[in-house]
């Protein structure tokens, strides 16, 4: 019985997130039709069509399902980790760590481009894990962690630290590299090719693969498949409201992911008071 429910939730996902994968397709300066889009992805239409459905929207539409799968990964780790379910990236000072090593990192350079496809998430990895440690090292007394609550309040306090950090660096940038930055923090998808495709790809699922060879060691066991085909679905339709809800300019996909996030963090946060 417990066999028939996974499947069918799994399919029923997984049905949602072709759909909604298919919509993305659909979306952007020029809409397609259902019935034209299917014939340019069965190889038809004219080479400037495929071009635009295969080397830009495709693209787009997978690099948002693996950062979706990422993310929901990410943060059930966290929650899982910390046995708070408040806990994420964000609030631990993960997310904060990795975009003031990016803003050095565009600070210091003497071009705002030609950066390299590797500096900035190297930079950004580094940053959150520092950022983690501390965090971490703050948290534990005599080599055990105190509380997890207290591990939070103190994520929130080194946030807010590396917060104020980031402001002291965006008032001192020029407008190019400010614009660089802001797209950083905000998120976006927007302007991506196959290369980072399969980079991701190769990030997120040899991550997966060794976070399930070892659940039972980091004791994961809020971590299902489903995480990660949820995921998939949420940056999905946060990239696709983005591209259609001011047409034919876009929002960033930051900003309506935040706006998904920031009332359920409300519903988590009341919930576990009440």
């Amino acid at each position: 019985m417990k066999n028939r429910h996974y499947i069918a939730t799994f399919v029923i996902l997984a049905a949602l997130l072709l759909g909604l994968f298919f919509l993305h397709l659909q979306a952007g300066f020029h809409y397609f039709t259902k019935e034209h889009l299917l014939a340019i992805l069965f190889f038809g239409g004219t080479p400037e069509e495929r071009l635009t459905v295969f080397d830009f929207r495709m693209v787009r539409s997978i690099l948002a399902v693996l950062i979706g799968m990422g993310l929901a990964v990410s943060g059930a780790v966290f929650q899982t980790i910390s046995k708070n379910e408040l806990a994420s990236p964000s609030l631990l000072g993960v997310n904060a760590g990795a975009a003031l090593a990016v803003m050095l990192l565009i600070y210091g350079s003497s071009s705002a481009t030609g950066l390299g496809i590797w500096q900035q998430p190297l930079a950004a990895v580094v940053g959150g894990a520092l950022a983690a440690a501390l965090v971490f090292f703050l948290s534990h007394r005599r080599g055990r962690m105190t509380s997890t609550y207290n591990l939070v309040l103190n994520g929130i306090a080194v946030t807010a630290g590396l917060h104020a950090l980031q402001i002291l660096l965006l008032v001192s940038l020029d407008p190019t590299r400010f614009q660089q930055v802001n797209t950083w923090l905000i998120g976006s998808i927007f302007g991506n090719s196959w290369t980072h495709v399969d980079i991701l790809f190769f990030i997120v699922f040899a991550g997966l693969l060794f976070l399930l060879a070892n659940h039972e060691t980091l004791d994961l066991l809020a971590l299902h498949e489903e995480t990660a085909l949820l995921g998939g679905i949420l940056l999905v339709a946060a990239d696709y409201t983005a591209r259609i809800i001011i047409a034919p300019d876009e929002m960033l996909v930051g900003l309506v992911v935040s706006l998904i996030g920031a009332p359920y963090f409300l519903y988590i946060l009341l919930r576990s008071k009440g």
